[in-house]
């Protein structure tokens, strides 16, 4: 199974909460089947503490465990759908890790249930 991380998760991982941290050790053995959107990279990089250099070096750390996907067509077609289509109120950031998602047959790995539980056919992973 493919999981795909929502940047919450690596927000937390990075603020050191022990859930978080937690489900790095439980997902160890699956390193190849670990991604995050590349969006997320953009939200983790445009947060102030990433002009620390030390902090900008545990993103890019952290960000080494998994395999990025960068927006593409295919992707910004299928977020623009769900928005246009099923579910009004969330990120735009969330629109496109969940394509993403869909995408490559991955299971949502987000705090936020809330939103994802939103969007029909998306696999979430229960923590």
């Amino acid at each position: 199974m493919n999981y795909i991380f929502d940047t919450n998760i690596i927000i937390d991982a990075l603020r050191q909460n022990k859930k978080a941290r937690q489900l790095f050790v439980d997902f160890d053995g699956a390193l190849d089947n670990l991604f995050i959107s590349s969006i997320t990279a953009f939200e983790l990089f445009s947060g102030k503490s990433s002009k620390d250099t030390t902090q900008s070096e545990r993103i890019t750390k952290l960000l080494s465990h998994f395999t990025e996907i960068d927006l593409n067509w295919k992707i910004s077609k299928l977020a623009g759908e769900i928005y246009r289509d099923k579910v009004k109120g969330l990120e735009v950031p969330d629109y496109i890790i969940a394509a993403t998602a869909m995408e490559i047959g991955a299971q949502v790995v987000t705090l936020n249930k809330k939103h994802f539980t939103q969007i029909p056919n998306l696999m979430i992973y229960q923590l």
